[in-house]
């Protein structure tokens, strides 16, 4: 079982009375980490129970609260046990789920602690009005590149730098594991994170099981589930949102192109992002309306998606092959992993000069992606940006294998090692 990164972040919250939200696209590893946790309880000697919603249907303890309360005092909490953790994976299939879980919480907070997981952030959204305050919540995505390394590495890779620490150890780790990072980042943008083909070798089966879960997921859970009228236009929106990744979202020119009205392109793109397939990032500015209200750039959250499908059957072999929108995006996902996705923008001037990341933290992170094998130097528009932002404002540009720390304070990081920074104020 490989490791996930969110089992450490949940653990200090079981002993809450609260209920844990996971939330994350399928097949990203929900029902593996919820049995993780439930593992770890064990070997505490807690008692456990498990049950899959969308399997459970035709359950009447999943219909009425009263009686998922009385079963669960029956057959968990009748010999004594102080408390039981009760996992319920795809929640979202259980009919008012957000009013039963709150009935359980209320009633038996102290003795039933509740682990829950969802696949589409709409469905968990209609049931939040009833979960506030009574819930933890989580956001769980296929592999991020240092999960897809434990997966798919001989290597071991425990390394983190900080900004302020000295370059020479982000050097010798680069000098060191530098070619087994890029022979496995080309793998990784290729393929993407889900885990089963994370840990499949065969690329014929990695191929098939790849496809299996897209279409299965994009047509039957998303199309499906949430009921799209138009099935055609919806599969062929995901195709041109595969091709422009990175770039700005014109809903218009989709709604010509598939001849839809723009109220259908918003309801098909809410969908798409609420079911984690893609992400919109809005444009940085400082009058939080505007901000609001400008086109956003959409990015997928896993490659996996684009190999399906874009019908991509190359095979990455060299950096200079690879486009650099994919590698923006993989940037993308690596900071929106890392950090709040609220705090994470990209900053456009009038004149059409841009700034890929803006990451609104203490301090505040400008982040450009450049692809070019040649030297690469501050853009003009991050020095423009950081005068206005401020002094302690950090810069980073992450590139294809060029690592240094300028004057001016700029980090240059090849896209590869980026997980392995951690930017901090100095």
């Amino acid at each position: 079982m490989i490791e996930r990164d969110l089992f450490h972040k949940i653990v200090p919250w079981l002993d809450e009375e609260k209920i844990i939200v996971i939330n994350g696209a399928r097949q990203v590893g929900k029902t593996t980490l919820l049995y993780a946790l439930k593992q770890h309880l064990e070997k505490r000697g807690e008692k456990t129970a498990y049950f899959a919603a969308d399997q459970e249907l035709g359950n009447p303890i999943f219909q009425d609260a009263k009686l998922f309360l009385r079963f669960a005092e029956e057959q968990y909490l009748a010999s004594g046990e102080k408390r039981v953790y009760i996992f319920l994976d795809e929640f979202q299939y259980i009919s008012a789920a957000g009013l039963f879980l709150k009935q359980i919480c209320d009633r038996e907070r102290r003795r039933i602690h509740l682990v829950v997981s969802g696949s589409s952030s709409l469905e968990i959204a209609k049931n939040s009005e009833f979960l506030t305050g009574r819930k933890i919540s989580f956001h769980l995505s296929s592999f991020s590149f240092r999960e897809y390394l434990r997966a798919r590495s001989k290597m071991r890779y425990d390394f983190s730098w900080k900004q302020d620490s000295d370059i020479s150890a982000l050097e010798e780790f680069y000098r060191i594991y530098g070619e087994d990072l890029k022979r496995h980042f080309l793998d990784y943008v290729a393929w993407g994170g889900y885990p089963e083909t994370a840990t499949t070798e065969d690329p014929q089966k990695r191929e098939a099981i790849l496809k299996d879960i897209v279409s299965t997921y994009i047509q039957k859970d998303v199309a499906g589930f949430l009921r799209v009228e138009n099935i055609s236009a919806f599969n062929k929106l995901v195709a041109l949102l595969g091709r422009g990744v990175g770039n700005l979202v014109n809903k218009t020119e989709l709604a010509n192109t598939l001849d839809l009205n723009i109220k259908t392109i918003d309801k098909y793109l809410d969908m798409l992002e609420g079911t984690y397939v893609f992400s919109l990032l809005r444009p940085f500015h400082s009058n939080i309306r505007k901000t609001l209200t400008k086109t956003p750039k959409v990015y997928v959250h896993d490659f996996g998606v684009l190999k399906c499908v874009l019908r991509d059957t190359e095979v990455i072999r060299a950096p200079e092959l690879l486009e650099g929108n994919r590698v923006e995006n993989f940037v993308f996902n690596e900071i929106s992993r890392a950090r709040d996705s609220a705090d994470l923008f990209f900053y456009r001037t009038a004149s059409g000069a841009e700034v890929d990341f803006v990451v609104r933290t203490a301090p505040t992170i400008l982040i450009e992606v450049k692809w070019r094998a040649a030297r690469q130097k501050t853009p003009s528009v991050m020095r423009a940006l950081k005068e206005e932002l401020g002094s302690d404002t950090a810069l980073l540009v992450t590139t294809r294998d060029e690592l240094r720390l300028d004057a001016e304070g700029t980090l240059f990081v090849p896209a590869s090692v980026l997980p392995f920074v951690m930017m901090v104020k100095k």
